[in-house]
């Protein structure tokens, strides 16, 4: 990494740096808030899965702003990171009367975490803040995940709901957390230049984990297809730029990007 010309640095510095965090986010809760087949406990499910995604994005965004802060001081980055702290502070508030009404989503697990990640920690402390900072998103998922059980959104009987359900509350969260992992540990790495073949393996892996849970989305909008519905107008796009944005991080590290799958 450290031997790597200073203009293909800069390109991928700019390419992780102009990815959303969310860059599917606005495929998570797809055409599923107006329909009204679903229980009174299924409608206050999605309410919880809608309120922990605004929470995941500003807790990713501010686990990233913090990673390029403290690899080398970066102002732009302090200041996103105090912005995505601010924000992340108004999505708890919001949680917290959902979460106080459904013991059973159990976010009293996850919360500690997520408010760790507000606090500050040392420059140099950069390689294990962003891990701690991953756990809290992690556990966030996790409680996504809680609440698509005890919800019944994850046990709809009907086949297209259900794969529809499947992308919304695990799949797509997923594959967006891993965007933002590799968008995260990418730009600290670029900024701080001083990337070992450690380094480079590991950033090499994250772009195969992106591949591991896109082919788990394409696989459910396929299924989809198959019950006569077809994917959201925004998949396309957002699909073209996952893998622009993997096959560009994997050209630069020198792998083999993953493909598109035949749909």
């Amino acid at each position: 990494m450290r031997h790597l010309d200073m203009r293909l640095k800069l390109i991928g510095l700019a390419l992780v740096l102009m990815v959303p965090s969310a860059i599917i986010g606005t495929m998570l809760l797809y055409g599923i808030a107006s329909d009204w087949r679903y229980t009174a406990g299924e409608r206050l499910g999605l309410q919880g899965i809608r309120a922990l995604s605004t929470v995941t994005d500003h807790l990713q965004d501010l686990r990233d702003a913090t990673h390029r802060h403290t690899a080398d001081g970066n102002a732009a980055a302090g200041q996103a990171r105090d912005a995505a702290a601010m924000a992340l502070r108004g999505a708890l508030a919001a949680v917290a009367p959902l979460a106080e009404a459904n013991p059973g989503w159990g976010w009293e697990r996850a919360l500690p975490a997520v408010e760790r990640a507000l606090t500050a920690d040392p420059p140099a402390a950069h390689a294990t803040t962003f891990e701690r900072n991953g756990r809290a998103v992690q556990a966030v998922l996790d409680v996504m995940d809680r609440i698509g059980e005890v919800s019944g959104l994850l046990l709809d009987p009907q086949a297209e709901t259900y794969f529809l359900m499947d992308l919304t509350v695990t799949r797509l969260p997923k594959l967006a957390e891993s965007i933002s992992v590799l968008r995260g540990d990418a730009s600290g790495l670029l900024a701080r230049d001083d990337g070992t073949s450690v380094d480079d393996a590991r950033i090499l892996g994250l772009t195969q984990a992106i591949d591991t849970h896109l082919r788990g989305v394409q696989q459910r909008m396929r299924s989809l297809q198959l019950h006569d519905e077809e994917p959201p107008a925004e998949w396309a796009e957002a699909e073209g730029a996952t893998l622009t944005f993997a096959t560009a991080i994997a050209v630069i590290y020198g792998a083999t990007a993953p493909r598109r799958q035949p749909g």
